[in-house]
């Protein structure tokens, strides 16, 4: 072989080997921050949050003076396939770090409640697991109060068991799998609902970005209110009433109860708890959308401001490779088998494109040995390949901030310069005390 075309395949094996190499390490480098992303999501955030020994007395008396407690937290959960890990709500209670201005020992109520029945053999025993967790990690601390259920109450009985205890003026109503994706000024939205509070009585944090879609269709979505902007803040009326996260007063959700029992009372029925309460009051917010509807935080176009954990991910992104139940599909148990499987399709898709791209170029441009670069390309794409299997096998946490386009707005929008200012810990003011759990006396 002349000597100018052993060079030729000298220097394309090095720029070659330069780029698996420098691939692996890229993949390294993305392996190791989405596993940081994991850790913090699945196991740092009870420390970062709750466990506050730092914080002493003094200390937790003064926050409570500077941010008087006017708002209670409800989270409510049931029996789902992940637990008895906390991992799920564990990032819902992470992401409250979002709620800005909230003080750290507003009171919160994790609201439980039970199947009727096992679907699964050993569902009860995982349950009860499940609530010993709880208790163990958050039950221990004197700001948080578990309510468990003596049984099946359903979710808006599993409201009302949480609803009946608070005291303060405001609730927040947060499912455990729901998680918060940007920052919510708490302090300034107390405010207008304070200086409004014949406009703004419920305030809904949306899953999709904020346009006229879904439960938002209607001549209602976008109409003129008071509280369009004020100080700063932009919130977008509509009449989509949802169980998903949302803030509002005492004194409206007492309401929405009462209509919620008047609905079967006109019906000469009994009370169903186990029919969610947006059933209910979807048709009122659409009858009367200037006082039952809520109010979306944000301006019309806005992106996420909660996100669904991933174990619902299949079900409620545009990623579905397996069809809901609901709409004749195939339920899968494992959902990480569905993404894992989209997200190496993918990957390995555009990793062969870019290959055939990169073989032309060489093979016909720079006169290089075919046969000898394509045994490269091939080696390439394994180590491509391997390296997506290890992320993607260990990186469910980081679906939660990049799963769909509706999610990389919410990443976008909080890493923005209007929204980065820093965001307060919701590290306990409280000092350990005896584990509490309330059992229900349910009626």
């Amino acid at each position: 072989m002349a000597p100018s075309a052993k060079a030729s395949n000298g220097s394309g094996r090095f720029v070659f080997w330069v780029a698996i190499v420098g691939g692996f390490l890229l993949g390294s480098s993305s392996r190791k921050g989405i596993l940081d992303i994991g850790g913090s999501m699945a196991m740092k955030q009870t420390n970062s949050y709750f466990q506050s020994s730092a914080m002493g007395k003094e200390e937790a008396e003064a926050e409570e003076s500077n941010n008087p407690i006017d708002t209670t937290l409800i989270i409510i959960t049931s029996l789902i396939p992940t637990h008895p890990s906390l991992r799920i709500i564990n990032q819902t209670i992470d992401s409250l770090r979002f709620l800005q201005g909230l003080p750290s020992n507003s009171p919160l109520f994790i609201s439980i409640d039970k199947p009727a029945q096992e679907k699964q053999p050993g569902d009860f025993d995982r349950l009860r697991q499940y609530i010993d967790n709880l208790n163990q990690t958050y039950g221990v601390l004197d700001h948080v109060t578990l309510i468990e259920a003596p049984g099946h109450v359903g979710i808006s009985g599993n409201i009302k068991q949480a609803v009946d205890r608070v005291q303060t003026k405001y609730l927040y109503m947060i499912q455990h799998d729901f998680a918060f994706a940007r920052t919510i000024n708490h302090t300034e939205t107390i405010q207008v609902m304070e200086q409004y509070p014949k406009d703004m009585r419920i305030v809904r944090f949306n899953k999709r970005s904020n346009f006229a879609a879904g439960v938002d269709k209607g001549d209602c979505f976008g109409m003129e209110t008071p509280v369009d902007n004020v100080n700063g803040l932009h919130f977008t009326k509509t009449k989509g009433w949802s169980d998903n996260n949302h803030l509002a007063t005492k004194e409206y959700y007492d309401e929405v109860l009462g209509l919620f029992h008047e609905f079967f009372k006109v019906r000469a029925r009994p009370v169903r708890y186990n029919m969610p309460l947006e059933w209910v009051m979807m048709n009122h917010a659409g009858s009367n959308c200037t006082w039952w509807g809520p109010h979306l935080y944000g301006a019309r176009g806005e992106p996420p401001t909660q996100i669904a954990s991933e174990w619902r991910r299949p079900w409620t992104t545009s990623t579905d490779c397996i069809s809901p139940k609901r709409r004749g599909g195939r339920k899968v148990s494992d959902d990480g088998i569905c993404r894992f499987g989209f997200m190496c399709a993918i990957n390995m898709i555009v990793a062969v494109a870019v290959a055939v791209a990169v073989d032309m170029t060489a093979t016909r441009l720079l006169k290089l040995d075919m046969w000898r670069m394509q045994r490269h390309l091939i080696l390439a794409l394994t180590c491509h390949g391997g390296m997506i299997m290890i992320a993607a096998s260990h990186g469910q946490s980081f679906f939660i901030t990049s799963h769909n386009n509706h999610t990389f707005l919410a990443s976008l929008w909080q890493c923005s310069p209007a929204t980065s200012a820093p965001i307060p810990s919701f590290a306990s003011a409280a000092t350990i005390s005896q584990r509490k759990n309330i059992t229900t006396k349910y009626s």
